[in-house]
């Protein structure tokens, strides 16, 4: 992959999606401060894609840069106030940051740019463990209001602090 990458910026150094190849290639080495390099030169180039720009705050995440990827997905926001991504992922990082009422809160307001009303309220009247029981309940049943990809119902088993989620 990073072959490929690096031959494609040789041809041309102005496309933003080899350096997102590299940074994720860099990312899955551990490299962060190169990922983010080449997460920062990819949004240099691509500006107005809130892709790119979550790309840099997924290798900031990643480097454990909390703050800074709070901070990046803020201006992504300004541009972008229903950009669904940028809210849930800002209730990961809270959640990351063992703040798990702003994390709540984030993904409260993912659910209201999804129409999902009922899962909104939930997040406003319950504790966060109900809430992500709630999610992942109406997730494993294969409701269409929830997603129902693998990856993320165990993601919010682990959330919930569920070894193993049976519903």
């Amino acid at each position: 992959m990073r072959a490929m990458a690096e031959k494609g910026l040789q041809l041309n150094p102005n496309n933003p999606y080899g350096h997102i190849l590299l940074s994720n290639y860099w990312a899955l080495k551990g490299n962060h401060a190169q990922s983010i390099k080449e997460a920062i030169t990819a949004q240099n180039l691509d500006p107005l894609n809130p892709n790119t720009s979550s790309l840099l705050v997924t290798s900031y995440m990643l480097a454990g840069k909390y703050k800074k990827a709070l901070e990046k997905y803020k201006e992504i926001l300004e541009l972008f106030p229903r950009y669904a991504l940028a809210w849930n992922d800002i209730g990961i990082i809270y959640y990351l940051m063992n703040e798990k009422e702003k994390a709540k809160d984030s993904w409260k307001e993912l659910h209201k740019i999804m129409g999902d009303n009922s899962m909104s309220d939930c997040f406003s009247s319950k504790n966060f463990e109900n809430t992500v029981n709630h999610w992942l309940t109406g997730a494993t049943r294969g409701s269409k209001l929830y997603c129902s990809n693998p990856s993320i119902i165990a993601m919010a088993a682990l959330f919930a602090n569920q070894k193993a989620w049976r519903p």
